[in-house]
C-alpha cells in the first residue's frame, strides 16, 4: 500500500512540474526579449551624473540617488547572497518632469563596480526592498523608491548605477561602495 502511494504521489507531481512547461516556443520569445532589454539598456543614459545628485533628461523625468549605505540583509532576502560581497542600499527618486503617466514596472537597475564585476539586486521585503513600483507616475509626481544591492568590491570601490524604464537608458550615476 505504501510503495503504491509513493508512485502516485511521485506521478502526480511529474504531471504538475511537466504542465509548468511551455513547448510553444513562447520561451525563446522570452528569452529574446529580455536579450532586446538588455541591449536596448546599452544605449548611452540620457542623463548622467553623480550619486547624491539629480539628473535630468530632456523629457523632464529626473532620477536622483541618494548616497549608499551598508546594510545587513534579512532572513528572507530573495537570494543567496555572496559571502564577502558589499551589501549596499539607497533610495531612487524618481520625478515626471512629463506630461503622460510614467511606467515604472519596466524598471531595470545596473549596477556594478567595474567591467566584470556586477552587483545584483537584492529583494528583501523585510527590509523595504520590493523593486520596481507596479503604479505609474503621474506628470509632475514624484516616487521614492528603497533598492538594495550585493557588489563585489570593497567599500570605496567605484559603484555605477544606470536606471532604465521601457528600454531607455535614463540615468547614469557614479560613486562608490558604502
Amino acid at each position: 500500500m505504501r510503495k503504491s502511494m509513493i508512485a502516485v504521489a511521485t506521478v502526480t507531481l511529474a504531471l504538475a512540474l511537466s504542465s509548468c512547461g511551455n513547448s510553444n516556443g513562447a520561451g525563446n520569445a522570452t528569452a529574446q526579449d529580455q536579450q532586446q532589454l538588455v541591449n536596448d539598456t546599452t544605449a548611452p543614459a540620457a542623463a548622467s551624473g553623480d550619486i547624491g545628485t539629480a539628473v535630468k533628461t530632456k523629457t523632464g523625468v529626473s532620477v536622483e540617488i541618494s548616497q549608499p549605505a551598508q546594510f545587513t540583509p534579512g532572513k528572507f532576502v530573495s537570494q543567496n547572497l555572496t559571502a564577502g560581497n558589499t551589501n549596499n542600499s539607497f533610495t531612487i527618486k524618481v520625478t515626471n518632469g512629463g506630461t503622460t503617466p510614467l511606467d515604472l514596472s519596466t524598471m531595470v537597475v545596473t549596477s556594478s563596480t567595474g567591467a566584470a564585476q556586477s552587483c545584483v539586486d537584492v529583494l528583501d521585503a523585510d527590509n523595504g526592498f520590493a523593486g520596481a513600483p507596479m503604479d505609474p507616475v503621474a506628470a509632475g509626481a514624484s516616487v521614492e523608491i528603497k533598492w538594495a544591492t550585493s557588489c563585489v568590491g570593497k567599500v570605496g570601490a567605484p559603484l555605477t548605477i544606470s536606471i532604465a524604464v521601457n528600454g531607455e537608458n535614463l540615468a547614469e550615476l557614479k560613486g562608490v561602495l558604502a
